[in-house]
């Protein structure tokens, strides 16, 4: 697996070609704090370990006509050893699958999210330390929680679902 550091991360980013880019096998070591601006339509990390400092993923710069449209962001077979934060967000797909996040605060807040995607696989849960959902009101939003092992707590907060929570804690 080859490193990348939060420089070399956001460079790779910034050079993405028709606003799309997948990360795929990376070591990703945040120095200190990472903020990730969402200003292209599709991103995708497979196979990937974060570490190091906070990471954080907002979307300050898009143009408000085309926000939910078709922006996703996605992990796949990711782990995460570091504090990761989503906010000031919106997105059209929020999807984590295989992922094994360990660090004290994993935080989607602040966000208009069309779907969101927590689900691991039957040979292969989610392992997840903590999650907070806050203040996600954008009344499309539906939310799939499957497949998942919770280490600790679950906070929901000031949130408005387009549909029922399927939550399944194992």
């Amino acid at each position: 697996m080859k490193i990348l550091n939060s420089k070399d991360l956001l460079q790779l980013m910034n050079n993405a070609i028709q606003n799309s880019i997948k990360i795929n096998d990376f070591e990703i070591e945040i120095e200190d704090h990472l903020d990730i601006n969402l200003n292209i339509d599709s991103i995708e990390f497979n196979n990937c370990f974060f570490r190091g400092g906070r990471i954080d993923f907002s979307d300050f710069v898009r143009n408000d006509d085309i926000k939910d449209q078709f922006c996703s962001l996605s992990f796949v077979d990711c782990i995460f050893g570091n504090d990761l934060y989503i906010k000031n967000c919106s997105l059209y797909s929020l999807e984590f699958k295989n992922v094994h996040i360990v660090s004290n605060n994993f935080s989607i807040s602040s966000s208009d999210i069309n779907r969101i995607s927590i689900v691991g696989s039957p040979g292969k849960y989610n392992k997840i330390y903590s999650l907070t959902l806050n203040d996600l009101s954008f009344k499309k939003t539906s939310i799939d929680i499957r497949l998942n092992k919770f280490e600790r707590m679950i906070y929901i907060n000031n949130s408005i679902f387009k549909e029922k929570l399927l939550l399944i804690q194992t």
